[in-house]
């Protein structure tokens, strides 16, 4: 664009179509709103209808704009944000923010599953081996969300691939379900009925010609009885929203892409697995269609599957996760709870990672001086919360 070109990007990530200077929404074939960024974003209950969403800074401008009514609420950038908090002229006030969480938590549960210097190389004894993964670490506990995150080609899905052992590790240690699978005589097949894992692009791991048959496909190979698989197939399509009646005998290629995402979900729920490790598995959706599938995805969680999610979406991982791994150069480098990995934003930043937008702003401010926290802010309801009193200009002290 600088250098005179013309551009036209089609996008999911409203963060991306607020560097516009025009943006066009669409709705079944026709154009529903046009006009800059600031004038579409202003129309959340529009967009909501639309099945879109608002950037997480118009989000927290708009929540405080609903609680303090002389704050804008089109705010579309953390710069816009900062200014407007500082123009109100709160930094001589000494604000603490505070809200109770320990930046280390105690992990809970059985541990299910741990890697100690895991390293995998490709074409291994090869002239073209290629070391992906060298010094893997994680530990993933039953009922916990676990997140792993790494800047793309870092080797975080070459790592989680020995979770069920579809990878076997070089060297290091690899332990799931008690057992190490770096010994040749592990029932493998055992261990991937209770560790599911659904690919980056999930929709790859359909083949049979129907969305029932395909989702059987594990339960028949178990040898199950014709009802016991027809059950798991109706318990797996229902678990992601998938009518049993109505999609059973739909044809794979006609679903669309969120439909086929989920019926690859369901594919691996129909084995009914302990853990369920997810490569990317937004990836692609627009935001109604992310939101669907995570709500999804934390009902499993909720009925007792314990979860390994792979994303570069921090708002989401920040949102959910127990706990978090940072992956760089084949080596984990970080690991703690959202709040002490969110907190460290310039070695993130030195490893081509970011954090949630609503961290950003709360650092922000703190360099400016205008607040001083105790914790990480990493959610639009925490910084709400914590920015909501400071604007109204309540007394000093701890929020």
């Amino acid at each position: 664009r600088e250098e005179g070109t013309t551009v036209v990007a089609i996008t999911h990530f409203m963060h991306e179509a607020i560097h516009a200077d025009r943006v066009v929404v669409m709705e079944n074939g026709r154009i529903a709103l046009e006009g800059t960024p600031r004038e579409i974003f202003r129309q959340g209950a529009r967009l909501r209808e639309l099945q879109l969403d608002l950037p997480q800074v118009t989000r927290l401008a708009q929540v405080l704009h609903s609680r303090i009514p002389d704050f804008p609420g089109d705010l579309l950038s953390v710069e816009e944000i900062v200014a407007v908090i500082g123009d109100r002229q709160i930094a001589n006030s000494e604000w603490r923010i505070a809200n109770g969480e320990s930046a280390m938590g105690e992990r809970k549960g059985d541990l299910l599953i741990e890697a100690e210097g895991l390293s995998h190389a490709y074409m291994l004894d090869t002239p073209l081996e290629v070391q992906a993964i060298s010094d893997i670490d994680i530990a993933v506990h039953r009922g916990e969300i676990v997140g792993v995150i790494g800047h793309t080609g870092s080797g975080k899905s070459t790592a989680i691939q020995h979770f069920n052992g579809l990878l076997r590790a070089h060297g290091g240690t690899m332990r799931v379900l008690g057992q190490d699978l770096r010994d040749p005589k592990v029932d493998v097949k055992a261990i991937r009925r209770r560790v599911g894992l659904v690919f980056q692009q999930p929709e790859a791991q359909l083949f049979e010609r129907y969305v029932g048959d395909d989702v059987a496909f594990g339960p028949r190979n178990l040898k199950l009885s014709k009802e016991e698989v027809r059950a798991r197939v109706r318990r797996a399509m229902q678990a992601v929203d998938l009518g049993f009646e109505e999609f059973k005998d739909r044809m794979t290629f006609t679903l669309s892409g969120g439909e086929k995402r989920r019926a690859a979900l369901a594919g691996v729920l129909a084995l009914e697995p302990e853990v369920l490790v997810l490569d990317e598995p937004t990836a692609g959706l627009d935001p109604v269609g992310r939101a669907h599938l995570l709500r999804r995805i934390l009902a499993l969680h909720e009925s007792g599957v314990t979860l390994v999610l792979i994303s570069h979406n921090m708002e989401e991982l920040a949102q959910l996760c127990d706990y978090i791994y940072v992956i760089a150069d084949g080596r984990t480098v970080m690991d703690g709870p959202p709040a002490a990995i969110f907190g460290q934003a310039e070695k993130l930043r030195e490893l081509h990672l970011d954090v949630p937008t609503v961290t950003e702003v709360i650092n922000r401010l703190e360099e400016m001086g205008l607040v001083e926290t105790e914790t990480t802010i990493f959610t639009v309801e925490q910084a709400v919360q914590a920015l909501a009193g400071l604007l109204a200009g309540g007394t000093n002290g701890k929020l």
